[in-house]
């Protein structure tokens, strides 16, 4: 077998870096993960390590996850490979969620409640070290597979945490039966395409000061709210929302299913050409209670 796993060698003491990006990405997966054990280990009393809880998570997803598709995609590419088979299997991996085999780093201080988890790369013959992700349970030889515990890694971060590592570029998907290599440069773009989409999906809603401008629109909804019976209270500030600015309504109403396309039925004829977003204030308490930006405008 051409892939196989790289001979044991006395372990290098060496402190387990706890604050590396790659270290992160992990210890944020498993705990992913681990968060539908931890919620039943409350209702039924078990104890367990956190290194337990967590392989026990990860195998709990690792049975879920099947892509057969895939696999017969790389068959076809094996039949037929030129630039279109390889594009379609690539496609396919990016909307994907492979199994990527993950070990504990021995710890000398015996800190059972910090395991740092590391994925098992595979050596070929030359030496050369890949980031082994497979398809479907079905691919990992059972002699192989008891080593790890298998842990769920959509591909684009498979590829980030691949970029990770000094002594590996490529990734190779399913290594012991028909293998397909995706080579650093793809995995790197992919990489820093999955790195800009966290920072998009992680971005906070931040509230300023609206400017002065916004005087008329602020006036001409009050005057509607004077109106309108299920209306409580209102709060009014600017909103940036991932690089989109918009002016925020946050509402405290009984019936927003009807009032919210009454207000902006109003808003439109008023003529005041602003973007503007309606929000419950039943979902933003705290930040509309708590915000120096939000302005409370209308209260009965």
């Amino acid at each position: 077998m051409w892939f196989g796993k790289k001979k044991k060698e006395a372990p290098e003491k060496k402190p387990v870096v706890k604050d590396d990006s790659m270290s992160k990405i992990i210890d944020e997966v498993l705990s992913e993960q681990a968060a539908a054990k931890e919620a039943a280990m409350r209702e039924t009393a078990q104890s367990s390590t956190p290194e337990e809880s967590a392989r026990e998570a990860a195998a709990a997803v690792a049975k879920e996850v099947g892509n057969p598709h895939i696999t017969k995609l790389i068959e076809d590419f094996y039949e037929n490979q030129n630039s279109d088979t390889f594009k379609t299997v690539l496609d396919a991996l990016l909307t994907s969620v492979m199994l990527v085999p993950m070990a504990p780093v021995p710890n000398d201080n015996s800190d059972k409640k910090n395991v740092q988890f590391r994925p098992g790369l595979v050596t070929n013959q030359d030496g050369e070290k890949f980031f082994p992700v497979f398809s479907e349970k079905t691919q990992i030889p059972e002699d192989y597979g008891k080593n790890f515990s298998m842990v769920a890694i959509p591909f684009p971060s498979c590829c980030d945490l691949a970029t990770k590592i000094p002594e590996c570029g490529k990734i190779i998907v399913n290594p012991f039966t028909k293998q397909f290599i995706v080579n650093s440069n793809i995995a790197n773009a992919i990489a820093q395409g999955n790195q800009k989409q966290n920072e998009k999906k992680g971005a906070m809603i931040e509230f300023s000061t609206p400017e002065p401008e916004t005087a008329p629109l602020v006036e001409s909804v009050v005057k509607w709210f004077e109106k309108t019976s299920e209306i409580k209270k209102a709060y009014f500030s600017k909103m940036k929302n991932q690089d989109k600015i918009s002016y925020v309504f946050i509402i405290d109403c009984d019936n927003h299913q009807e009032l919210f396309p009454q207000l902006i039925e109003h808003i439109k004829s008023s003529k005041i050409e602003m973007p503007v977003t309606l929000m419950l204030y039943s979902q933003l308490k705290k930040i509309a209670d708590e915000s120096k930006h939000i302005n409370q405008i209308y209260s009965k």
